[in-house]
């Protein structure tokens, strides 16, 4: 079986099929402050079970290029590929002689992400497709969004003011102007609302959202 993981984790797309066994164990990655310049960001693994290799999917909005990719920590004995397809990176890292990925809770890969001249179209990246195996089966996790504060330099008194909360069953979004709000769910998923003046409340079901309004990133709870 020393090629059978490889095999089947690099040939993985799309959606997670409904036979995959699910996990709780997560891969995570810190919020993404972006300057002019290339910018650090580490993947996190949190894994209670011990696997042999792991792949996600990274994507990414027009405006930012992934420069780099390194394994870092648990992942020292792994090799990393990477491929991109639609602003969307498949980072797979894996063992020619099926080493363990101990478990822990710890930066296991570093990205270095680079703003290419062209404006960027969201405020979140994220990681999708994301599959741990080990020499028995592969294993489904969450996906995540992470979020990126774009840092300049010069304030914007141009965006409108806008508070953002999360409620009971709900998100409110207080704005003094019409707006587009894009809502991202913490498994990847995002749908655009229009927002009026003053107060509006968005039907959520319980969980942590990330809210882009007004040129402001928000990551609010609803319970």
């Amino acid at each position: 079986r020393k090629f059978d993981i490889i095999r089947s984790i690099h040939g993985r797309g799309g959606a997670t099929p409904h036979w995959m066994t699910t996990t709780n164990d997560r891969l995570t990655m810190s919020d993404l402050c972006l300057g002019n310049g290339p910018s650090t960001i580490e993947l996190r693994l949190n894994n209670a079970q011990t696997y042999n290799a792991l792949q996600c999917d990274l994507v990414l909005p027009d405006g930012l290029d992934l420069t780099a990719c390194r394994a870092t920590g648990r992942l020292g004995a792994h090799m990393i590929t990477t491929g991109l397809q639609d602003r969307r990176y498949r980072i797979v890292a894996y063992s020619i002689d099926n080493a363990d990925i101990t478990t822990g809770d710890d930066a296991v890969i570093q990205l270095t992400l680079e703003p290419n001249g062209m404006a960027l179209s969201d405020n979140v990246i994220a990681l999708e497709n994301v599959i741990f195996a080990d020499l028995e089966r592969d294993y489904s996790a969450a996906s995540y969004v992470a979020i990126i504060d774009q840092v300049t330099g010069v304030d914007d008194v141009a965006a409108p003011n806008c508070k953002v909360s999360g409620g009971v069953g709900v998100i409110v979004i207080e704005s003094a102007a019409e707006l587009d709000a894009q809502v991202v769910a913490m498994n990847g998923t995002m749908h655009v609302e229009h927002i009026g003046t003053g107060i509006t409340t968005i039907p959520a079901s319980q969980g942590v959202y990330v809210v882009v309004v007004g040129g402001k990133t928000h990551k609010v709870v609803v319970k």
